[in-house]
């Protein structure tokens, strides 16, 4: 049977749980403020991970980010949005599981004095279970280099192209 291992890199690192039997991916919790750069924010789960062999872990923002609001009540609007989309957790990483934000809305707009309460904001919400671990299986091939590819309907219409 496969296992995932865990291991907490601080004793302030919050295991990783799976809310309901039909959930596919681990909540995390964010424990620590990692790095701070312009309009990104990177938070650690203080967790370092060894996905069984031939596996990965696909990090993801967990739905209820659409929720979160910073700065409310110093009269901001700040969203935080994964900076990088899916963070790509390879097979043979073995630091700590940290998610970067960018921070959306007024946050480029402010002075630093408000930079820093809504810093202050994000360190009071921590732990902050908004992130989230999907296990995936990992297929690498073989790469082949052709002259041609087969022909299809669509060809090379992106972006649009099916009318969507």
């Amino acid at each position: 049977m496969n296992k995932l291992k865990i291991k907490k890199l601080d004793e302030n690192a919050i295991l990783p749980a799976v809310a309901t039997s039909g959930s596919v991916g681990y909540d995390l919790t964010l424990v620590k403020i990692y790095k701070i750069d312009g309009d990104t924010i990177w938070l650690s789960t203080e967790l370092a991970v060894e996905p069984p062999e031939g596996y990965h872990i696909e990090l993801l923002p967990r739905s209820s980010i659409s929720k979160v609001f910073l700065g409310t009540k110093h009269g901001k609007n700040i969203s935080p949005v994964m900076a990088n989309s899916v963070g790509l957790v390879d097979q043979d990483y073995r630091g700590a599981l940290i998610f970067a934000f960018k921070l959306l809305g007024d946050w480029n707009s402010l002075d630093n004095n408000s930079k820093d309460l809504i810093l202050k904001e994000i360190e009071a919400n921590l732990p902050w279970r908004i992130g989230q671990m999907v296990i995936r299986k990992t297929e690498i091939f073989p790469i082949e280099v052709v002259e041609d590819l087969s022909d299809t309907s669509r060809g090379s219409g992106g972006f649009g192209s099916t009318g969507n």
